[in-house]
């Protein structure tokens, strides 16, 4: 089993491992941080996430940014918890679904645009299949584990890649519920005492408030940056050199009014000068992976070149050549 790293769980539910990167913003410096020091150069910033936290999984080849008012220690005071934990698939042991057998399952499930198996306690209404660069994931809400007197808010995303499962949570304190949106809790003294735990008739209606943007205080504000940091995750191409050759547009060796381009993580099929299709790509070991409107195709890279492109289409291996588009 991989020596394994947690960088913060609220909930110990696996055995967690990662090689990272975390980058912050220095606020003693003088600099600012849109400035690059080792050029001098100033960088435009697009947006606030420009700003962000950068973290960098090394062994699960991603990376994800979050607002500095967001801690992955649980001993710091904030709103908001964010825990990122990975392993490879081949040692999964965990509880709650959270095992091989499982992982194998899901993993071809998402590939097929499928929701899979469900892990953890998700609640029902909250499951959808998100789409990340190409990538499926499962992602879901957990409002409580185990008993009726369990009162948790967490959002998670749970996906695969370089083969490792990745599960990002974001966390928000009990408290804030209670105190934003006590009309969707109740009591049950028998069980509970005097405290304060869901009202499960009104779960669902909960979750569609804050989807649709309804709610407010720190519970609708720990539902919408979940998404804006999910929106930052980006996947780490370790085979760069194919990943850059492979840009721009190539025209086909049998038929010269079929165009495909790679522009970034895009790539696009022409014909005629007519788009026809459009997905993700990623590059890991010489295997090119596309998704389209949730349909992956997979080709082998037999040759990349600056003139030319010879690809294998998988699992026919019909090979597919291509010149480079001056």
């Amino acid at each position: 089993m991989k020596k394994t790293l947690v960088l913060f769980l609220v909930v110990v539910f696996l055995a967690t491992g990662c090689t990272t990167k975390k980058q912050e913003n220095n606020n003693d410096s003088n600099l600012s941080p849109e400035v690059d020091i080792n050029n001098g150069s100033a960088k435009a910033i697009e947006d606030e996430t420009d700003l962000w936290i950068y973290y960098e999984n090394e062994e699960a080849e991603f990376s994800i940014k979050y607002p500095h008012n967001i801690s992955m220690d649980i001993e710091d005071q904030v709103d908001f918890y964010l825990s990122i934990t990975n392993q490879d698939v081949e040692s999964l042991e965990g509880t709650m679904g959270y095992n091989k057998e499982t992982a194998e399952k899901n993993v071809k499930s998402l590939e097929n645009g499928e929701y899979g198996e469900g892990v953890d306690f998700p609640l029902e209404v909250s499951k959808k299949v998100r789409e990340i660069m190409g990538v499926n994931a499962q992602e879901f809400m957990v409002l409580g584990r185990f008993e009726i007197c369990d009162l948790r808010l967490e959002r998670k995303l749970y996906f695969f890649n370089n083969d490792q499962q990745i599960v990002i949570t974001l966390i928000v304190a009990k408290d804030n519920i209670i105190s934003d949106h006590p009309e969707y809790l109740t009591v049950n003294e028998d069980n509970c005492g005097k405290d304060m735990i869901w009202d499960f008739e009104k779960q669902d209606q909960f979750y569609q408030n804050l989807e649709e943007g309804n709610l407010s205080g720190l519970t609708q504000e720990w539902f919408d940056v979940f998404d804006e940091i999910v929106d930052t995750i980006e996947f780490i191409d370790n085979s760069s050199s194919e990943f850059s050759l492979i840009q721009g547009k190539w025209s086909s060796v049998g038929d010269n009014d079929s165009i495909i381009e790679f522009d970034g993580d895009a790539k696009v099929d022409y014909y005629r000068d007519q788009k026809l299709l459009e997905g993700k790509f990623k590059i890991t070991d010489n295997l090119l992976t596309v998704t389209i409107d949730g349909d992956t195709y997979k080709y082998t890279i037999l040759n990349v070149s600056d003139s030319d492109l010879s690809l294998s289409y998988l699992p026919r291996g019909n090979t597919l050549d291509y010149k480079r588009v001056e």
